[in-house]
């Protein structure tokens, strides 16, 4: 088949007919809208950052001033910096700003990597978008509004706060974006850097050792030490002891298998924010303590060792459908677009799962959303109109942007947050990111799978 967009090769059962030519004004309008509506919401957004009551920011500026005077920056007698040193040591940077500049430069950096994630998501979908039908479901606008919608309550948490989980998001979604392009060397660096800013992609390791790519692991541990020893090289402290070695001491000695992390000024076992299978089950299965802010929302109260196996079980659980999905098997009898498809799948699960499985998972934490939402999406109005995929959609905007404090007063907003709720929505998109992977797969075991490339 020859058309204006060049020569179409296609394979399977399922025709589609060529790509319409794009008139360059079309194009260049469609450019102009893009980038205006970009400027329009940085502007917007910087607004807004700049307005609101300092919040994590501070605390990363004071981390790294005393690491730049070589004073320990793991303390328990205040409010804690809990991440490895390899994050405090960008900040030094920043303190040689005035606080204006500081928050200036912390947003547009923030800013800069959600532009980077949603550009290099845009392109992963790309296939699936192009397919669509001319009609207003098929409209880019139509879709990306949305996944603003069902997930962009998730990403705002980010900036509201001023926190850093959007470099860390940024870290593990190139991983992903590397593995779709077949280049697991380069997933593995991204990987190991993210866990070097932050514990939690350290769950790429297993997901890398089961899928046997065992150059992705060697790179993955290389930037990972080479990360982790940073600070010591650059900004060592001054009583002589590793960075590292007194943050896991810390922090990490503090943490035990089966339950909500727990350390004085930093982690509390009872907190609604923590919306990690621990924290969740922790909250749902323990009266609450004394406190006029803590709400009761246990439905049973349960003995430690029976709300830690229950606990390690919903976290087994999560963990064994995680590795279901990324079994090497799944992706055999696919090619082309999509597979890089598929392994997306795999990666938006991979992220749902590393927030799920956490210790602890604050809110902020869950900006890793957008990756299974998008991609659920995708298919949904693309591809399959799946009823479980369009419930679990359904779920994650109810509980998520429903529940947001814009719309609930602060206190019933934390009082519903208290009972799970963005667990709930990590949950519902985790299962059904699953489930379009294996109809996916099973489609292209018996031939129903298309894929078209432009010559």
């Amino acid at each position: 088949m020859s058309m204006q967009t060049g020569a179409i090769r296609l394979h399977g059962r399922i025709t589609l007919p060529a790509l319409p030519t794009v008139e360059p004004n079309q194009h260049r309008t469609s450019l102009r809208r893009a980038h205006g509506l970009w400027a329009g919401a940085f502007l917007v957004g910087l607004i807004v950052f700049v307005s609101m009551p300092q919040r994590e920011l501070p605390l990363y500026i004071h981390a790294a001033e005393r690491m730049l005077r070589g004073e320990t920056i793991y303390r328990i007698d205040e409010r804690a910096f809990t991440y490895p040193p390899l994050f405090a040591l960008p900040f030094v940077l920043l303190t040689y700003l005035p606080e204006a500049a500081q928050r200036v430069l912390w947003y547009a950096v923030n800013f800069a990597a959600l532009g980077i994630i949603f550009v290099r998501l845009k392109r992963r979908l790309e296939p699936v978008l192009a397919s669509a039908e001319s009609s207003w479901i098929g409209s880019p606008w139509f879709f990306w509004g949305l996944v603003v919608l069902i997930a962009g309550r998730h990403v705002s948490a980010v900036l509201e706060n001023q926190s850093h989980d959007l470099l860390v998001f940024l870290g593990a979604f190139l991983a992903v974006d590397a593995l779709c392009s077949a280049r697991a060397k380069v997933a593995g660096l991204w990987a190991g850097l993210a866990t070097a800013l932050k514990a939690t992609p350290l769950l790429f390791a297993p997901l890398l050792l089961w899928q046997r790519r065992w150059a992705a692991c060697v790179c993955l541990a290389l930037a990972l030490v080479g990360g982790t020893l940073l600070p010591d090289v650059v900004l060592p402290a001054r009583d002589g002891v590793s960075w590292t070695a007194n943050w896991y001491r810390t922090f990490i000695t503090t943490i035990r298998p089966g339950e909500t992390a727990t350390a004085h000024r930093a982690w509390y076992p009872w907190n609604q924010l923590n919306q990690s299978l621990a924290g969740t089950c922790y909250r749902l299965f323990t009266p609450p303590p004394p406190d006029p802010d803590r709400y009761d929302v246990s439905v049973l109260h349960l003995d430690r060792s029976v709300l830690r196996a229950v606990t390690l079980s919903s976290q087994l659980a999560a963990l064994a459908w995680l590795l279901w999905l990324t079994r090497p098997r799944l992706t055999r009898d696919l090619i082309g677009d999509e597979l890089g498809f598929v392994r997306l799948g795999q990666g938006a699960a991979l992220l749902t799962a590393m927030v799920l499985l956490s210790p602890t998972s604050i809110k902020t934490h869950f900006c890793v959303l957008l990756l299974p939402a998008a991609f659920c999406l995708a298919d949904f109005l693309y591809r399959r109109r799946d009823p479980f995929v369009g419930a679990a959609l359904a779920i994650a905007f109810v509980l998520g942007t429903l529940t947001t404090k814009s719309v609930l007063s602060k206190e019933l907003g934390d009082h519903v947050m208290a009972y799970g709720t963005v667990t709930a929505c990590a949950l519902a998109l985790y299962l059904a990111t699953g489930r379009v992977m294996l109809q996916r797969a099973q489609a292209a075991r018996a031939g129903d799978v298309w894929r078209f490339e432009l010559a």
